[in-house]
């Protein structure tokens, strides 16, 4: 399955794709990656080739938090903050936080 949307990180336009060939990108092992250069996420439609996870509605946070953090790589990248795209920690640590983060914006209705 190959699933292919545009999406506008800092105005430049990057290819979002969900697929299972791992030869895109050079995906290899990773549940996902950005490219900057080709301006494209992909993100493998099977996340969860070890049975890490079992349970669908884990499966499916596990998705979405992949798709945040390739984002916030992106963004990162577009920002022309590269040191920071390349460091995993903070980019998972976003990846995972920011649901909450929104979250408590919304609440103060700081948006």
């Amino acid at each position: 399955m190959m699933e292919n949307k545009k999406v506008n990180i800092l105005g430049t336009e990057y290819e979002f794709i969900i697929t299972g060939d791992t030869t895109i990108s050079d995906i290899g092992d990773n549940a996902g990656v950005c490219n900057p250069f080709l301006k494209q996420i992909v993100v493998k439609d099977d996340l969860m080739p070890h049975g890490k996870y079992r349970k669908e509605e884990a499966k499916k946070y596990f998705e979405k938090e992949v798709i945040r953090h390739e984002l916030i790589h992106a963004f990162f990248f577009e920002s022309g903050l590269d040191d920071l795209a390349r460091n995993e920690q903070l980019v998972d640590w976003i990846a995972v936080q920011f649901p909450k983060m929104l979250k408590a914006f919304q609440e103060l209705e700081a948006l």
